[in-house]
């Protein structure tokens, strides 16, 4: 369908004032919980308004069809062609230059980067009941606005370029992301993350989140992420997992340009674009967006903390839920290949080498963790002069005098490679001198 003309806005909406905050939402292959998670967006309430601006990424054509249908209620239909780099996510001062794509480079313009039906298994069986154009805008706040973009050759270029699309087209001081198909249920989520941002000085914050349709492996990560509330939290677990889900925070226009300072203005997903700087966390590497947004952001000294739900009911997802992770089959998280141990533990480990530069590093671990650790390190074009490997066990049973003598150093970086959260504890209780500037736990 090709893309209607925006009715015309109301008076009231013809010369709005600028949005407290811009959110980005990448749409591909969404229907139907796409209509949902606009739906939540849209009935934010957000002193001084949001803005919603949606990217199609090419996919299924339903949901351009109904991004067009809500924005001719509720904001703007835009198609743009594919552009040049930009050179920041400042707003432009021309409204119809939107973000860089990756198809500007030859060697990736003929395809999706992904197929993304390749390597997934079947849809799940039961879909939400979609709402319609009409209920979706029947649920906005006044303040708030939707815009949807899409390129005109409706190519699929990957969630990275579609999120720069839309800020490049964003104008709020703060920056937020939403995924098609999540949640957030309490319509004051944002409210509460600008004022804790605000009331503490942070570059961002986000929320703790809550999967549906989730196995128990995936409600321990959640239980494990939401544990983690401080910045120093945050910041400290950057090269175990993910500290946060990217899309459950708010960030202040400053800490989005200082990420993206290294690849022009561009959330970056994949292979590096041909204008990465050296310095890039991952440069070289198959990085996802979510995972390179966090080690890019603590890389540079920014700090994020974190806002609770209400105490939980025995509902799967409550209405007081800050937000709603959905699970389902054909989530990447659970059988993309660039998601492999592997893949990610040698974007970690480049993270690590760049963070600190060591000259020397003991790598503690057991097992296969501990020889893929030590082997890494040494391997990698930013090796260390030495790497000393230490097989540690700890145990319940273990007091701090039991700790291995041979990591009681002070010339060297120590990487504690443990993925059990619980073995994590009893390292930090039992080396007894832990220093955050050269320890950290890795997995």
């Amino acid at each position: 369908m090709a893309a209607a003309p925006a009715a015309p806005l109301p008076p009231s909406m013809a010369a709005p004032q600028p949005a407290a905050v811009s959110v980005v939402l990448p749409v591909y292959n969404a229907m139907p919980y796409l209509t949902v998670a606009i739906r939540d967006i849209l009935r934010q309430e957000v002193e001084g308004g949001l803005e919603l601006i949606c990217a199609w990424d090419g996919g299924d054509v339903d949901a351009w069809e109904f991004l067009v249908e809500v924005a001719q209620r509720c904001g703007r239909v835009e198609v743009v062609d594919a552009p040049a780099p930009p050179t920041s996510s400042k707003p432009s001062a021309t409204s119809d230059v939107p973000a860089w794509a990756p198809s500007q480079n030859p060697a990736r313009s003929a395809a999706p980067r992904h197929d993304e039906d390749a390597d997934h298994p079947a849809v799940e069986k039961s879909p939400c009941e979609p709402l319609s154009a009409d209920a979706v805008a029947a649920a906005r706040q006044a303040n708030n606005t939707l815009r949807a973009v899409k390129y005109r050759d409706g190519l699929n270029r990957g969630q990275g370029a579609a999120m720069s699309l839309a800020l490049a087209r964003s104008t709020a001081p703060l920056i937020a992301q939403m995924e098609a198909d999540d949640r957030r249920p309490n319509p004051r989520a944002f409210a509460l993350m600008v004022d804790a941002l605000r009331a503490n000085g942070w570059d961002g914050c986000c929320s703790d989140a809550r999967p549906f349709g989730a196995t128990g492996r995936m409600r321990a990560y959640c239980d494990w992420q939401n544990s983690l509330t401080r910045p120093a939290e945050l910041a400290s677990n950057r090269f175990v997992e993910i500290p946060a889900l990217h899309q459950t925070g708010v960030f202040t226009r400053a800490a989005v340009d200082a990420v993206l300072n290294a690849t022009g203005g561009c959330y970056r997903d994949g292979p590096a674009p041909p204008f990465a700087q050296d310095g890039a966390v991952g440069s070289t590497l198959d990085v996802p967006v979510d995972l390179w947004w966090w080690l890019e952001f603590f890389a540079r000294g920014l700090t994020c903390g974190r806002v609770r739900s209400p105490p939980a009911t025995d509902e799967e997802l409550p209405e007081t839920a800050l937000f709603g992770w959905r699970q389902h089959p054909r989530q990447k998280t659970r059988v993309h290949g660039r998601l492999s141990l592997e893949n990610l533990r040698a974007i970690k480990l480049d993270a690590f080498l760049r963070s600190y530069a060591p000259r020397r590093v003991i790598v503690v671990s057991v097992g296969r963790t501990l020889e893929a650790w030590a082997a890494g390190l040494r391997a990698h074009a930013r090796a260390p002069e030495a790497v000393e490997a230490v097989e540690w066990r700890p145990s319940k049973r273990q007091h701090a005098e039991d700790c291995p003598p041979q990591i009681l150093s002070k010339d060297c970086v120590r990487a504690f490679a443990y993925g059990d959260a619980r073995a994590r504890q009893r390292v930090r209780l039992r080396v007894p001198d832990w220093d955050d500037a050269r320890d950290t736990f890795v997995a």
